[in-house]
């Protein structure tokens, strides 16, 4: 801990370096908002690098070895499921980049800006059963079972239908 505050405060240190030792922090008893404090870092920022550190293991070996860019690693946090980024890693070409492996990895999902998401509304979604995922690093909210959204928002219809034919 004291190496961490040491070389946070002198010099940043690698964020590889800086989510591991603020992973062990959490792991001992910390909690994000803790470990910002203690470290003059804002709690988003120690969010990112416990969510970095969650990576696949091959990921971050890669990002050490500089074959993959910190946006790239980055990408890949869209979704805990560490096969699926490994999968995604290992069909990549070198012109690939972030915006390629984030697409690759939401594409199933559904975007809670896109229109349907928009009328069906993220409450009714939630509690359906629906579960939705933050892109930690950017602006957009995907949501994991587009097939519960498509049903909700055909009954949403079927109901607005029903109600405009018995006020006809």
């Amino acid at each position: 801990e004291m190496s961490l505050a040491e070389n946070t405060v002198r010099l940043a240190m690698p964020p590889a370096d800086e989510f591991e030792a603020f992973a062990k922090l959490v792991a001992a008893g910390s909690t994000a908002e803790q470990v910002a404090a203690r470290f003059g870092r804002p709690v988003k920022h120690v969010e990112q690098r416990l969510t970095l550190g969650k990576a696949a293991p091959e990921l971050l070996e890669a990002y050490r070895a500089e074959k993959l860019t910190l946006d790239c690693l980055m990408a890949f946090t869209i979704t805990d499921d560490r096969g699926k980024q490994l999968q995604v890693y290992e069909a990549l070409e070198e012109w690939h980049g972030a915006r390629d492996i984030r697409a690759m990895l939401t594409g199933e999902m559904a975007e809670a800006s896109s229109k349907l998401a928009r009328f069906v509304g993220l409450d009714a979604y939630h509690a359906a059963g629906g579960v939705s995922r933050a892109d930690l690093f950017g602006d957009q909210v995907y949501l994991e079972n587009p097939d519960l959204l498509h049903r909700l928002g055909s009954e949403e219809r079927r109901v607005g239908k029903e109600c405009r034919s018995r006020w006809s």
